[in-house]
């Protein structure tokens, strides 16, 4: 049987249903829901409005995007925290400082949130800046 998907409104209308006094398996039996979906309603929805359910969802979307935007300052003070760790001897130490914070960035999951690496396991090469004449 395939899946149903419920608005907020219908959820809250079948809630709504139930506290006028039907009995919750016919209730679930009659809109084709089982009885663990009707009690996970009854925790999110119950005593809700359809605007407050509205509202809640948009609270929750926001808040989703909030701790995304976050996550991702950590991340980028974590990398910063990481370039001024240590003292730069010269501009081969910079170069390579710089493309082991763009390897971190371009691939966050290989490297630890908590701290970073010292030194990492897979630098990328050194690329000489300026005219190659051969």
């Amino acid at each position: 049987m395939p899946r149903k998907r419920f608005t907020e409104e219908q959820s809250i209308g079948v809630l709504k249903e139930a506290e006028t006094g039907v009995k919750v398996p016919d209730l679930c039996r009659q809109h084709g829901i089982s009885d663990a979906t009707f009690y996970a309603w009854r925790a999110k929805y119950g005593g809700l409005t359809v605007s407050e359910a509205r509202r809640l969802k948009v609270l929750e979307d926001e808040n989703r995007c909030l701790k995304q935007l976050v996550a991702e300052q950590v991340l980028d003070l974590q990398v910063l925290r990481f370039v001024v760790a240590k003292k730069l001897v010269g501009p081969k130490a910079k170069r390579l400082r710089v493309q082991i914070v763009l390897h971190q960035r371009t691939y966050p999951h290989a490297y630890p949130r908590s701290n970073p690496p010292r030194r990492p396991v897979a630098a990328p090469p050194v690329v000489a800046l300026g005219n190659a004449s051969a």
